[in-house]
């Protein structure tokens, strides 16, 4: 193998580190969306939360599920 291969194969190494870098960023950041949805439905299911809290909680809910939606189909351009 010659330096020229060795070069670009270290390369293509750093390049899949910043990669996998990258992937695993985003994954923390799904992962933190779907524990705050988790919460908010908890806090939904409480008997005493009131049906107008109940629908900001929803909302909440559905623009965490489309943060989601972004950062998955993000990770398609990596």
């Amino acid at each position: 193998m010659d330096e020229q291969e060795l070069d670009t194969r270290e390369l293509d190494e750093a390049q899949r580190q910043e990669k996998l870098q990258a992937l695993d960023a985003k994954l923390a950041q799904i992962q933190e969306l779907l524990q705050r949805m988790e919460n908010l439905a908890q806090l939904a299911s409480r008997p005493e939360c009131t049906p107008p809290r109940r629908a900001r909680l929803q909302g909440e809910f559905h623009r965490l599920k489309g943060e989601i939606d972004q950062v998955a189909d993000s990770l398609w351009m990596l």
